[in-house]
This record gives C-alpha cells, structure tokens and sequence, in this order.
C-alpha cells in the first residue's frame, strides 16, 4: 500500500513541477518572442541567459529519467563572450516548450486519473 501512495505522489509532485516549468517556459518564449519579431538581432540580457539556464536546468533534471534524446542534446547558453540573439534563444525555449509538451502527454491521462 506504501508503495502505491509513494507512487501517486510521484506523479502528483511531477505534474505540479511540469505546471510550473511549463508556465516559466512559456512566458520566457511568449516575451523574447515578441522581442524577436521586431530585433530578431538583438542580443538577450544577461538576466535573460541566467533564467534560461536555470529552466533548461529544471526541465533537464524533471525529465532525467525520461529517454528524451532531444532533450539531452540541449545545450545551455554560455554566459561568456558575446550574447546570443533573441531568435536563437526563442528557438531553444520552443524545444523546451516541446519536450515539456512530450512529457505531458506521457502522463496526461495518469495525471487525470488522480
């Protein structure tokens, strides 16, 4: 009985951290998107790179057990050196966004069942 209460909060504490990396990553792609649009070029602030990692960080070690291969090829953004552009890291949130996507219609339908 242990074993299935330990099991049912795994999952509850996943979906709760899925909800928030989720929200994160959506609002960080949401804002450089629009900034992306008008100054595709323009480089992103430090601030931007250190919230970045910090979620690529989170999705990594949420999904860690997961086999996302994409996931894995994830490279942080190097805070040395010039920034990058707004648009190669809009690209990189929108894999975020989609392997967070991945693994939540790999458990949808355990989370529902709750």
């Amino acid at each position: 009985m242990r074993e299935a209460a330990a099991h049912a909060q795994r999952l509850t504490e996943s979906e709760d951290r899925y909800e928030q990396l989720n929200s994160v990553a959506g609002g960080l792609y949401e804002e450089l998107d629009k900034q992306a649009r008008k100054w595709p070029t323009m480089p992103v602030t430090a601030r931007t790179v250190e919230r970045v990692n910090k979620l690529l960080a989170a999705v990594r070690a949420l999904l860690a057990d997961e086999g996302d291969d994409f996931v894995n090829d994830l490279e942080g953004i190097v805070p040395a050196g010039d920034p990058p552009e707004a648009r190669d890291v809009v690209v990189l949130l929108r894999e975020i966004r989609d392997a967070l996507g991945r693994f939540r219609s790999r458990y949808y339908r355990v989370w529902n069942g709750l």
